[in-house]
């Protein structure tokens, strides 16, 4: 793709900003995707770049559909600006693509090692934030007395540690992993206890995190390493053994991490419950998860083509109209999204975006299994941009499983890191369609 001439340096540095902005804040990370889309509209110059790819066109009409959606909500002003606004998140995709040839070869080695710097520095910031009696971080920032027993890291009060580690570290770490291996020779026979180290490292600091959701994606992101790339099998099957004997003494003797397991189990495991002689069976729809599934699922229905809004599950939530689902949960029904990504799209968007949505999902994963699944690639199973495509799209298969929790796909934080990862697999999957195209 040829665009204006921009200097490399600055590039760089932009790119090993996007990283530090995570460590930094939420204001941080929307003046890097600010300026990522300032970069774009500079460089490009070619019109046909925003549509010269089936799911560039799709998001195209995606975005337009939150626009228009916008005008039958029931707060027009804020969600038409919360939706011209996301519009930075399709810029920042663009931008990668547009940038990506230069990221390849000049930028991706520094750019992963250095993300990978920044997560073992939080990582280790929270394990002493773990073993400090205060459970304070170096800092002094801990979580506060609701959540005292979770870790926070760099990120002062906000429960958000678990979740940057998985969505940063996981693909920097296979990063290293392959870079220790192919430039660190000379240490062959350390190499796998360092490696297993990490890993190790890894997986205890995400489960410490107290962060339930992020350490199950991570565990079954390990499991999915193992099925897909077969030479990180052995090392990721004896970490994850290893681990297991950690996690079961944990449980056994932990009573906070005990509980907290426990306490997930029964939100998504069938009770039966005695209730004035009479027995009542309770399910995951009577837990605090459920309640907001429920209720963004009647939102949904009352609002079908448009939903109510972005950012208005909040406000719609405590109609007096929800007080009737079906969920012994139903006073705490209200938060300031479902907890859902499919649920918030629904219910906020209506049938129509989430269609749309669901459509570019799905293009992007048969596209990638078509890639994954082409026998002609197994010369690349040991090349680095193989691995880091394998590991992006890990990323976005648990990140869009519908059966799970997860923060909103509209904010500013938890949003960008969905579209960061989805972003990176775009530039890995042309990367690898542009070779099948050549041969």
């Amino acid at each position: 793709m040829k665009f204006i001439f921009i200097n490399e340096r600055l590039l760089k540095f932009f790119f090993l900003l996007l990283p530090l902005s995570y460590c930094i804040g939420q204001a941080a990370v929307s003046l890097i995707f600010i300026f990522f889309s300032i970069l774009f509209f500079i460089c490009n110059k070619n019109i046909s770049f925003f549509y010269d790819d089936i799911i560039k066109r799709l998001l195209i009409l995606y975005f337009f559909s939150l626009i228009l959606g916008s005008f039958f909500s029931l707060n027009i002003k804020e969600s038409l600006y919360s939706s011209v606004t996301l519009i930075r998140f399709f810029i920042f995709f663009l931008a990668l693509d547009l940038f990506s040839d230069i990221f390849k070869k000049k930028i991706q080695n520094k750019f992963f090692l250095w993300s990978f710097l920044l997560a073992f520095l939080i990582m280790l910031d929270a394990y002493y934030q773990y073993f400090n009696p205060l459970k304070e971080d170096i800092f002094g920032f801990k979580a506060d007395k609701a959540n005292l027993g979770r870790l926070t890291s760099i990120f002062k009060d906000e429960l958000i540690v678990g979740s940057v580690l998985y969505n940063l570290f996981y693909t920097s770490l296979l990063f290293l992993i392959f870079f220790i291996n192919k430039k660190l020779k000379f240490l062959k026979f350390y190499n796998n206890y360092l490696i297993l180290f990490l890993l190790l490292l890894y997986l205890i600091a995400v489960f410490l995190t107290g962060d339930r959701m992020p350490f199950i994606m991570t565990v079954s992101t390990f499991f999915l390493t193992i099925i897909f790339l077969k030479n990180f099998r052995y090392k990721f099957s004896v970490a994850l053994i290893f681990f297991l004997f950690f996690f079961v003494f944990q449980i056994l003797n932990n009573k906070y991490y005990s509980d907290r397991y426990k306490n997930f189990i029964s939100n998504v495991d069938i009770k039966i419950d005695n209730i004035e002689g009479g027995v009542k069976k309770k399910t995951f729809l009577d837990s605090q998860w459920g309640s907001h599934f429920l209720t963004g699922y009647q939102i949904f229905k009352n609002n079908f083509y448009f939903g109510v809004g972005l950012k208005q599950f909040k406000i719609e939530c405590s109609n007096e109209i929800y007080e009737n689902i079906n969920s012994d949960f139903r006073k705490g029904r209200c938060s300031n999204h479902p907890h859902n990504i499919y649920i918030e799209m629904i219910s906020e968007t209506g049938v129509f975006s989430t269609i749309i949505l669901l459509s570019i999902i799905l293009f992007f994963f048969i596209r990638c299994l078509k890639v994954i699944f082409n026998k002609k690639f197994k010369f690349y199973y040991d090349n680095i941009e193989y691995v880091l495509f394998i590991s992006f799209f890990l990323l976005n298969v648990l990140t869009f499983f519908p059966l799970r929790s997860s923060g909103s796909f509209f904010s500013n934080f938890a949003g960008s890191l969905i579209w960061y990862n989805l972003s990176f697999l775009f530039i890995y999957l042309k990367h690898f369609e542009n070779i099948l195209k050549k041969n």
